[in-house]
């Protein structure tokens, strides 16, 4: 189906034109006449097509495409400019995304066009549709829109348009929902060699102290597979792993007030863990370290001295709240995020280009255990 999908987009046929007649398509697409048959059925069925008589049909808005293979364009959904989504160091992360991404670009002589995902999907839909990219790349933010990216996802792909998503933040329930190519960290290894770290240093009692607006049950994807690292890497040393402290989350850490009342918040439920003797704590990111470290003072503790605390995504030094807590993460994990920009458009150009099977592709990019302070 994929191919007489494909074939029938590249006739560039205005809607309610009449459709090739199935000789025509039998060898445009070099398919046999009841393969050819059979398909045709189900793109009616499906809407892409609208029978008018036993021999002849129409084309839909579907049959149009919305993507140029001659563009020299590739979209960019991102909010990366939206301050109210993304507070600086966030911005600071997506900016390595997107650079990465505009510099690849630019090796193969193409332009990087960012695109706001807030706007609705039919709006979004017919920006495509007036000036057709080669593709698309939707990076880990354009989850946070009230729908969330998989509506625009599917609409896209449904319409024929190449994509690769960064998936990271979307709930891991939700995963299956985007049938298209993908790529992102490996969390899972990476977690798991932060857990090494930790027990190299002779650390066994390791806290996941996490702190997510998302309900533990509707977690992204990254934060399942970092627990599945984690837990890998309790396993293969012969140690049982704590349960998950779920905290609530604080809005606003970035500003001093929400920045102490997290730290109340947080310190209230390492009480009971601090009483049974833990000696390393995981957060999900950078700015989470210090904020454990804020709550461990509160409970009488030096941070990265009586208990280590280390960090995830590579930015502690330009995360907002590190200005609140003089401690630094002994060590952190660097998404590569520049290496998954690259990967990204490296597989947008061989899907655009006929080079990949028709299932979707997934590409994990290994990230990097940085050591970053001298663990006292």
């Amino acid at each position: 189906m994929t191919r007489v999908r494909d074939w029938l987009r590249s006739q560039n046929l205005p809607t309610g034109a009449r459709a090739p007649s199935e000789r025509q398509i039998v060898e445009g697409v070099g398919l046999s006449r009841p393969t050819v048959r059979k398909v045709l059925r189900q793109l009616e069925a499906e809407g892409w097509l609208q029978a008018v008589s036993p021999r002849v049909r129409t084309t839909t808005e579907w049959c149009r495409a919305v993507y140029n293979s001659n563009s020299n364009n590739i979209a960019v959904v991102t909010r990366v400019v939206d301050a109210q989504i993304n507070p600086a160091q966030r911005q600071w992360m997506l900016n390595r995304m997107v650079s990465g991404i505009a510099r690849a670009a630019a090796e193969r002589e193409l332009n990087s066009l960012l695109l706001n995902p807030a706007a609705t999907v039919p709006d979004t839909v017919a920006r495509f549709t007036r000036d057709p990219p080669r593709g698309a790349l939707f990076l880990w933010d354009a989850e946070q829109t009230p729908l969330g990216m998989l509506p625009l996802v599917q609409e896209l792909a449904r319409r024929g348009l190449p994509l690769v998503v960064q998936p990271d933040t979307v709930p891991a329930s939700r995963i299956e929902g985007l049938a298209c190519d993908q790529v992102r960290s490996d969390h899972c290894s990476g977690c798991r060699e932060l857990t090494q770290w930790l027990i190299r240093r002779g650390k066994r009692r390791m806290l996941r102290l996490w702190s997510l607006p998302a309900r533990p049950e509707d977690q992204p994807i990254w934060s399942v597979e970092r627990h599945r690292g984690h837990e890998a890497a309790c396993a293969e040393a012969g140690i049982e792993p704590l349960p998950v402290i779920w905290v609530p989350h604080v809005p606003m850490i970035w500003e001093e007030e929400g920045f102490r009342t997290s730290c109340r918040v947080n310190a209230g439920f390492l009480i009971e863990p601090l009483k049974q003797g833990i000696d390393a704590i995981l957060v999900p990111s950078e700015e989470h370290v210090f904020i454990a470290a804020g709550a461990c003072r509160l409970l009488g503790l030096e941070p990265q001295r009586d208990v280590l605390i280390v960090g995830y995504d590579h930015f502690w030094e330009t995360a907002a709240t590190r200005r609140f807590e003089p401690s630094v993460p002994p060590a952190t994990v660097d998404k590569q995020e520049e290496r998954i920009a690259a990967e990204m458009l490296v597989l947008l150009l061989a899907r655009c280009s006929g080079k990949l099977p028709p299932e979707p592709q997934q590409r994990l990019v290994a990230p990097r255990l940085v050591e970053t302070a001298t663990p006292s």
